[in-house]
C-alpha cells in the first residue's frame, strides 16, 4: 500500500475516538462485566456483516474532523483542519489493488491490510452508537450492551425484544446491516467465550467452533522451541482468565493436555508449566526495582538447535560490554509452507521496488549493466532514459547512465523489455550486498566501478 505509513502515522492519534463505555477491549475485560449481571436476563449475539467493506469513509472523516476541530481555529497536533483533512484523505481515500494484472481504486470502505482499518470501523460504530441509544425505543432497549468491533453482546428482558432491536438496528444505516443469534439451552459463543446462565449467576469458559480440527503446531516442526513453549504458555493463561470457576479451568487443562500429547508434546514439559503458572499465580514474585534496560531486538535464520548455544553466547557478550541493554533474539525459518505457495497477486515488473536489475542490449548483445534501486523499477528505467517518470517528458538535467551513453553509441532506443529483475530485498544492505555479488559472478561490460560494497569473498 502506498499509504500504508501514512495510515500507521495516524493509529495512535486517533485511538481516543475509538472507544466508548459499550466498547471491550478484549474478552478478559468483557468477563468482569457479564459476571455482575443479573442471570434472569435473555443473551443474544449481534453481528454486523462485512463492516470493513461496508464503512462509509467520507461520512467517518467527516465524524472525525467534526469531533477534532469544533472551530476553525482549532488545531491538532499542529495540524489545522484543511491540512488534517487533506493527509486523513490521502491515507484513506487513495487505495489501490491489483486484480489479474489491472490496478483498481477502492472507492468506500476501508482497505484490508490498512493500519487505519480497525479504527475507522470503531470511529463509525461509536457514532452509530449514539444514534442506537437515543433512537431506540425503551420497551426493547437492552439492559446491557457491548461491543468488540462487530461483535456484539446484549442482555433483553425477552426473546421478543433482541428481534426487535435487530429490526430497528437495521434501519439505521444504509450501509450496516445486522444479524443476531439467540441463546440456546442457556448458552451463547461470544468471542472466544462461551457464556452461560443459571439461577446463580453468568459461567464462562473457552469456546471453540464446530470446526476446530484439533490441529496446532507439532513438536517435532523445524521451528524454534521458544514459539512451541510459548504455544503452552499462551493457552494455559487464556484458560485461566477465560474460566469463571476452577472447575471450568480444570476441565480447561484437562482438554489441553489431551490436546498437547496428540501434537507430539511430551506431557513432562506441560505439565511443568501449568505448575510454573499455577505458581505464579498463588505465589507471586515481588518485583524488584531496578532501572530499566534498553531493549535490543537481532533476529537470525533458525539453525535448529545450535539457536540456543547462540544465543546464549550473544547475550553473555552483551552483558559484559553492553549491561545497560538487554538482547532480544528471534529466529526465523524461510522455508515455510507459506513461502513454497504464493497466492496473492504478482506485482509487474515496473512496478517492484527494492530490485537489482539487468540490461542487455538487444542490438549488439555486448553492453550488460547490472543496479539496483529501491525505487520502483519503472522510475529507475526512467531516469537511464532520461525522462520523467511522471510525464514521460526529457528531463532538462538528466543524470549520468552508462545505459543511456551505450543506446547513443548503439543506436539503439531503450525500452522497458530491454531490462530484466535478477534478484529482490526489502533493506538497502542487503540491496546492494546482492548487487555486488552479481557483478562480481556476471562481470557486465558497463558498469564502471566493481562491487557497490565491499565484498570478503576471493
Amino acid at each position: 500500500m502506498a499509504n500504508y505509513k501514512i495510515a500507521k502515522f495516524f493509529v495512535p492519534l486517533l485511538d481516543k475516538l475509538t472507544f466508548n463505555h459499550f466498547s471491550i477491549k478484549n474478552s478478559y475485560l468483557f468477563l468482569k462485566d457479564i459476571l455482575s449481571q443479573n442471570p434472569s436476563k435473555f443473551m443474544a449475539s449481534f453481528d454486523i456483516t462485512s463492516l470493513f467493506t461496508n464503512v462509509p469513509l467520507l461520512e467517518t472523516i467527516d465524524l472525525i474532523t467534526g469531533t477534532l476541530f469544533r472551530t476553525d481555529t482549532d488545531t491538532f497536533y499542529d495540524m489545522d483542519k484543511q491540512t488534517f483533512t487533506t493527509i486523513l484523505n490521502l491515507a484513506t481515500l487513495d487505495s489501490y489493488f491489483l486484480f489479474n494484472n489491472t490496478i483498481y481504486k477502492q472507492v468506500d470502505g476501508v482497505a484490508m491490510g490498512s493500519p487505519l482499518g480497525p479504527t475507522l470501523a470503531n470511529i463509525f460504530m461509536v457514532a452509530l452508537e449514539k444514534t442506537i441509544f437515543y433512537k431506540c425505543p425503551v420497551e426493547f432497549r437492552p439492559s446491557f450492551y457491548r461491543r468488540y468491533m462487530d461483535d456484539t453482546f446484549a442482555l433483553f428482558d425477552h426473546p421478543q425484544q433482541a428481534e426487535l432491536f435487530l429490526n430497528f438496528l437495521n434501519t439505521l444505516h444504509p450501509n450496516i446491516s445486522f444479524t443476531f443469534e439467540l441463546e440456546k439451552d442457556k448458552c451463547i459463543p461470544f468471542l472466544d467465550m462461551l457464556i452461560t446462565r443459571s439461577v446463580d449467576g453468568f459461567h464462562s469458559t473457552v469456546y471453540r467452533k464446530d470446526t476446530f480440527t484439533g490441529l496446532g503446531i507439532n513438536f517435532s516442526s523445524y521451528c524454534p522451541l521458544t514459539y512451541k513453549i510459548n504455544a503452552i504458555k499462551t493457552l494455559i493463561y487464556r484458560a485461566y482468565h477465560l474460566s469463571s470457576s476452577y472447575l471450568n479451568f480444570n476441565k480447561e487443562i484437562v482438554f489441553l493436555r489431551e490436546f498437547f500429547s496428540n501434537n507430539g508434546f511430551p506431557l513432562n514439559i506441560f505439565e511443568n508449566h501449568v505448575c510454573k503458572f499455577l505458581d505464579n499465580v498463588f505465589h507471586p514474585k515481588i518485583p524488584i526495582a531496578s532501572v530499566p534496560k534498553f531493549n535490543v531486538y537481532s533476529s537470525f535464520p533458525h539453525m535448529g538447535i545450535l539457536n540456543l548455544a547462540l544465543e546464549k553466547e550473544l547475550k553473555i557478550l552483551f552483558s559484559r560490554f553492553f549491561p545497560a541493554c538487554n538482547l532480544n533474539l528471534t529466529f526465523s525459518n524461510p522455508l515455510s509452507v507459506g513461502a513454497f505457495f504464493h497466492v496473492k497477486e504478482s506485482i509487474p515488473k515496473l512496478m517492484r521496488p527494492g530490485v537489482v536489475y539487468k540490461f542487455s542490449c538487444p542490438k549488439c548483445n555486448l553492453g550488460t549493466y547490472i543496479g539496483c534501486t529501491s525505487r520502483m523499477l519503472k522510475v529507475r528505467i526512467d531516469s537511464h532514459m532520461g525522462v520523467s517518470h511522471r510525464t514521460c517528458l526529457p528531463l532538462n538535467t538528466k543524470e549520468c547512465s552508462p545505459v543511456r551513453q551505450h543506446s547513443y553509441i548503439c543506436k539503439h532506443k531503450l525500452n522497458y523489455n530491454d531490462f530484466t529483475i535478477l534478484d529482490s530485498a526489502n533493506d538497502t544492505y542487503t540491496l546492494l550486498l546482492l548487487e555486488s555479488l552479481h557483478i562480481k559472478t556476471l562481470c557486465p561490460t558497463l558498469n564502471n566501478s566493481t562491487t557497490s560494497t565491499s565484498l570478503l569473498i576471493l
